[in-house]
């Protein structure tokens, strides 16, 4: 596999950012995000110089590794916890 670079995916940027805010540079009412809904579940763990990360699989089927700072409020990771049968992070293996 050799990577290229295709030319004729390019395209011309063309700013548009009439939608996103007001003349006065309000964003105007955009509810607050809560991310949780995001994470389907925790996948493995991993300790690297006494701090523990998680493989996190998100809902889009994409998979990242999250410092515990992360995931520490999140429902996969009790879930996880529990699958391991542990419960703290600190008796992970």
């Amino acid at each position: 596999i050799h990577p290229m670079f295709h030319i004729g995916l390019l395209y011309k940027y063309e700013q548009n950012d009439d939608a996103v805010k007001s003349d006065d540079g309000d964003l105007g009412d955009i509810p607050e995000v809560s991310w949780e809904w995001l994470v389907d579940e925790t996948m493995a763990h991993w300790w690297i110089n006494n701090k523990v990360e998680f493989l996190v699989r998100w809902n889009l089927s994409d998979m990242t590794w999250e410092p515990v700072s992360n995931c520490k409020e999140l429902e996969a990771l009790d879930r996880y916890l529990e699958l391991q049968g542990v419960q703290d992070i600190c008796q992970l293996p």
